[in-house]
């Protein structure tokens, strides 16, 4: 921050002169009265300062908005996976170079999921399932690069998108049905059951 003062400096030598003039004034004369009037004019000069405040490290990142959440498709791509499944945007409010920003994960879920140190772009490192699991919860961390550093954290939840990558099956492998000889047709033999391990409209079996 800047900001400017103007300061005006001014001789002594009018009080001075007329102190002179008050003790010898049985000698004054016409001329005498002008040249002390013009030696108590006093003269001043003035000068323009800058006063520039320097910033210190006092104030912590911050994340707007947090929590946060993000979708991911199961079983994504390599060219799906290059591209970031959230964008971490932390502020600093103090000035340069101490708003610099650098992100890191608490826990990477072994490897699961990176964070670029620059750019906040948070990545999946490889395809996931669902069926596995369908949802994380990372920690996301900010710190600056003032002395000393300081931090903050937010959670990104991330949920895993389900697709129909898991056939229907049976409970049983076998099925034994025993049906009476007079049975009439439409009658109830028996029933089998199969369950999918997706999700929602993937799941349903007819």
């Amino acid at each position: 921050m800047h900001c400017r003062l103007v300061v005006r400096a001014e001789d002594a030598r009018s009080s001075g002169n007329n102190l002179l003039s008050s003790a010898d004034d049985h000698h004054r004369s016409d001329s005498g009265d002008d040249a002390s009037h013009a030696s108590s004019v006093s003269s001043f000069a003035t000068a323009t300062v800058v006063v520039t405040v320097q910033d210190v490290n006092d104030n912590p990142p911050r994340f707007p908005d947090a929590p946060y959440s993000c979708r991911v498709r199961e079983n994504a791509s390599p060219e799906v996976l290059s591209a970031p499944v959230f964008v971490a945007g932390a502020v600093d409010r103090d000035d340069p170079p101490f708003e610099r920003i650098e992100y890191s994960l608490r826990d990477t879920l072994g490897g699961l999921f990176s964070v670029n140190a620059s750019t906040g772009e948070v990545f999946a490192s490889r395809s996931l399932d669902r069926e596995t699991s369908g949802s994380f919860r990372l920690s996301l961390i900010a710190r600056d690069v003032g002395r000393p550093r300081m931090t903050a954290e937010a959670a990104l939840d991330v949920t895993v998108d389900d697709e129909n990558d898991s056939a229907p099956e049976f409970e049983e492998g076998l099925y034994r049905l025993e049906v009476p000889e007079d049975a009439a047709a439409g009658d109830l033999v028996g029933k089998v059951v199969a369950r999918d391990a997706d999700k929602g409209p993937n799941a349903v079996i007819r």
